[in-house]
């Protein structure tokens, strides 16, 4: 079922269901559907009820497991999917279900080798690989990542997340040259267009001057980086310039959506929807500009932007690289992240946002001091990001760090060092950049509240490359923690310079190895407290949400004259 068809299908299905009340295929039916409708609780039901007139029924015992998996119940879905394996060993919905429940519980290598099962058992199917890929990806293994995605995106073409997915995992190989990433994106995209008619509302004239509608485009607004970054910004427009719109292709509601929500004139709930739909929704709304905050992350929806169904798009915040769409008319980015010379890299034009494309907005859980815990013995370097980032350059270079503080020791925490596979395959990585091991130290993530207070032992945060930190590195700064990064010739590694860069911190940037590792040790011997640094950051463009808000008005009314 595609996403567009998605409430014909429940509809058709639930009529089925309700015309042959014996009939346990129909039930099924209706359960699956409801279950990629997002309905997950009322697909559990409908699942059970099969269940009930055919306790063999194999696909409602399937969607029975993914149905808990949805509503959070890892131990129950595990258990679902382990008794129909107990009967079908190759069946590959429960083993690409198990996969996902272990992945869910913490366990990725058990993860990667079900779902590598999966892929086995059913090898045209493309569901497996994708979240195969996700899995490589969370456990740092991005080239197996890249190789899955593409994989997935072979066996279903239709289906953009997996070439989205694909594109995004390429930001993490520290081999390939941003011009030759950016070759595949465009090919990607421009196939795209070309097979996509161009919806009539991108026709409309757009006004020069007045009140001008603005869509955002986002499954993230929420308990997430575009959340802290700049999403809640938003809901700060002038009415008498914007107003404002959310499309929520996601599925989370939390405290911070309900923020954003109260000051924006619409949210609409579009996760449901097709592209097509959303389309017609977009233009019936009377949307001037749209804007793609995803990209190619998660939740993002390229084919509504290459169907243009409103006369102005551009791109900001979720995605730091080009979308690859030519008609995104601009991507909305700051001159250090994507300076003018970085243009060859864009589909989109590049339009710097004044003092940055980010205001951080720190969650409740960060509201704690940043003093110092006592101290301790030797410095504590520090790296809380994606462990995709990190590679055996990376390794090579911060070995040379440590060799350079005696006594200092390394503290990466993720949730996936939880699991002993994972952190051995880190540690041997290390290991083979010449860091003693009883100088590591691995811990797993727990909860936002702990990993603010997990900076209170950290010196100096070390950020990775190619890909470096973003929401990272705003915490880091937040709590007072001096963050030293090695920017390079791709916008995905330059976004803690643009950080630093606003809060007048860029003697921690560094241009090579020499001056990542001075960078390093001056530091170290900075003299300004931890509070000095969070009240610098607040007082900085990156603190300050208004400043960003009123960037982006001036950014769209310049859109629209162009555009007009």
């Amino acid at each position: 079922m595609a996403r567009g068809d998605l409430a014909e299908a429940i509809v058709a299905f639930a009529a089925a269901a309700t015309a042959n009340p014996a009939s346990a295929d129909a039930a099924a039916n209706h359960a699956l559907a409801l279950l990629r409708g997002a309905r997950a609780a009322d697909a559990l039901a409908e699942a059970r009820r099969a269940l009930s007139i055919d306790p063999a029924q194999a696909a409602a015992q399937a969607t029975t497991g993914h149905a808990m998996l949805a509503t959070g119940d890892v131990p129950g879905a595990t258990a679902a999917f382990q008794a129909l394996l107990a009967h079908q060993p190759d069946n590959a919905d429960a083993l690409h279900g198990l996969g996902l429940a272990q992945r869910a519980a913490g366990q990725f290598a058990n993860a990667q080798g079900t779902l590598l099962r999966a892929c086995t058992a059913q090898p045209a199917a493309d569901a497996p690989r994708a979240n195969l890929g996700l899995v490589q990806l969370e456990c740092g293994e991005a080239p197996a990542a890249v190789a899955s995605f593409a994989a997935a995106t072979h066996a279903a073409p239709d289906t953009l997340a997996h070439a989205s997915n694909a594109i995004m995992a390429m930001a993490y190989l520290p081999d390939l040259a941003p011009d030759a990433a950016f070759v595949s994106t465009r090919a990607w995209a421009a196939a795209l267009e070309a097979g996509t008619p161009r919806h009539a509302g991108g026709q409309r004239a757009l006004r020069r001057d007045g009140q001008l509608t603005i869509g955002y485009v986002s499954a993230d607004l929420c308990r997430h980086p575009v959340g802290w970054l700049g999403g809640q910004a938003i809901a700060l427009h002038d009415p008498d310039r914007c107003r404002a719109i959310v499309y929520d292709t996601g599925h989370v509601r939390d405290d911070i959506s309900a923020r954003i929500q109260a000051g924006v004139a619409g949210w609409r709930h579009v996760g449901a929807l097709g592209d097509a739909a959303l389309a017609d929704l977009v233009a019936a709304d009377g949307v001037d500009i749209l804007v793609d905050l995803a990209g190619h992350t998660a939740g993002g929806r390229p084919r509504l932007f290459a169907l243009k169904p409103v006369p102005v798009q551009a791109g900001w915040l979720g995605h730091v690289g080009s979308t690859g769409l030519a008609r995104i008319d601009a991507a909305l980015m700051d001159a250090v992240t994507a300076p003018a010379a970085m243009q060859s890299l864009f589909s989109e034009r590049l339009l710097h946002l004044d003092g940055g494309r980010f205001a951080w907005t720190p969650p409740p859980e960060a509201q704690i001091p940043p003093d110092r815990l006592a101290s301790h013995d030797g410095p504590i370097f520090g790296c809380f990001q994606a462990l995709a980032k990190l590679n055996p350059a990376v390794a090579a270079l911060w070995a040379r760090v440590m060799d350079a503080v005696p006594g200092s020791r390394l503290r990466l925490m993720r949730r996936e060092l939880a699991d002993d596979a994972v952190a051995a395959r880190l540690r041997a990585m290390f290991a083979a950049a010449g860091v003693d091991p009883a100088r590591l130290d691995l811990r797993p993530a727990i909860d936002l509240a702990g990993l603010f207070a997990a900076y209170r032992d950290i010196d100096v945060a070390l950020d990775p490359f190619p890909f470096c930190g973003g929401a990272s590195t705003a915490e880091a700064l937040w709590m007072g923690v001096p963050v030293v990064t090695r920017p390079g010739t791709a916008p995905a590694s330059r976004q803690s310079l643009a950080m630093l860069d606003a809060i007048g911190c860029t003697q921690w940037a560094a241009a090579d190895d020499d001056s990542y590792v001075a960078a390093v040790l001056a530091a170290l011997a900075d003299p300004d407290s931890r509070a000095q640094r969070r009240a610098r950051l607040l007082d900085s463009p990156l603190g300050q949400p208004v400043r960003l808000v009123r960037a982006l008005e001036a950014a769209f009314a310049a859109l629209a004259v162009a555009a007009s």
